[in-house]
């Protein structure tokens, strides 16, 4: 081979080798208006970048099953899953983030808004007589509705403690604990699975994956229970705020029961 065809050979190689896929999309609102200096990357990987005026990006990486997150300050971060295998430009499309809520408390995603879910009290039951003595934490029998939520739940918590996440059983009981010792074991806890992600101090965003049935959301380190009412005092109850979440989709049988 010539000099000069083994230098064509060579640099037609190395510009094959050089060659890099792309990602390429939109970053916008929940109205569809563009977000500009969106920081975007890919986790693991030395491949980032931001939006440009109009919301745009064109990311160049090295190509494989990767994992994107979309951020901007003031909005939900988002992340995507992307098999992008080939040295070839893929477009992401238009990607929407949603703006934090400004105020505190605790909100439920539904579509593109947050909506605030429906509050419920909970009740601590003592059966001090059984064999081991058992406390429970239960829904009020005079509670009903829910805020309606599908199999997969955003919800996000803004300066609203440490949320717990229970399953109601068949009584309506989010927990139960039993006497061992001189304290109390939890038994009979169903929690389903969750991802949680700090957004700024103060505020999460929590991913719940959920089977059909109700579940109560509880900010369980506030000491769990204060007493409600005057009523409530003199009757010895404790009662604690929650929110009731109720995914209405296909029956199935109860969640088995830790322990059991």
């Amino acid at each position: 081979m010539s000099p000069a065809r083994l230098v064509g050979w060579l640099a037609i190689t190395l510009l094959a080798g050089c060659q890099r896929m792309t990602l390429e999309g939109t970053v916008t609102g929940p109205t569809g208006d563009p977000l500009p200096d969106a920081r975007v990357a890919v986790v693991g990987a030395l491949c980032h970048g931001k939006t440009d005026a109009e919301g745009h990006f064109s990311l160049p990486c090295t190509p494989g099953d990767l994992h994107v997150a979309v951020m901007q300050e003031g909005y939900v971060s988002k992340s995507l899953s992307v098999q992008a295998t080939e040295k070839r430009a893929y477009p992401l499309g238009d990607i929407a983030l949603l703006p934090i809520p400004d105020s505190p408390g605790l909100y439920v995603l539904h579509g593109a808004t947050w909506k605030t879910p429906a509050p419920v009290l909970l009740e601590r039951r003592n059966d001090l007589h059984a064999d081991p003595p058992r406390r429970s934490t239960c829904l009020l029998p005079s509670e009903a509705g829910g805020t309606p939520v599908t199999d997969e739940v955003v919800l996000y918590a803004r300066d609203a403690g440490d949320l717990e996440v229970f399953r109601l059983d068949n009584e309506g009981c989010a927990r139960h604990l039993k006497r061992q010792g001189r304290g109390w074991v939890t038994v009979d806890t169903v929690r389903p699975q969750r991802d949680e992600e700090t957004v700024a101090q103060g505020q999460r965003v929590i991913r719940l994956t959920l089977k059909p049935g109700r579940y109560v959301v509880a900010p369980w380190s506030t000491g769990a229970f204060t007493k409600d009412d005057k009523a409530s005092r003199q009757a010895g109850a404790e009662r604690l705020s929650a929110y009731l979440l109720v995914d209405g989709g296909s029956p199935d049988e109860p969640a088995p029961l830790e322990g059991h």
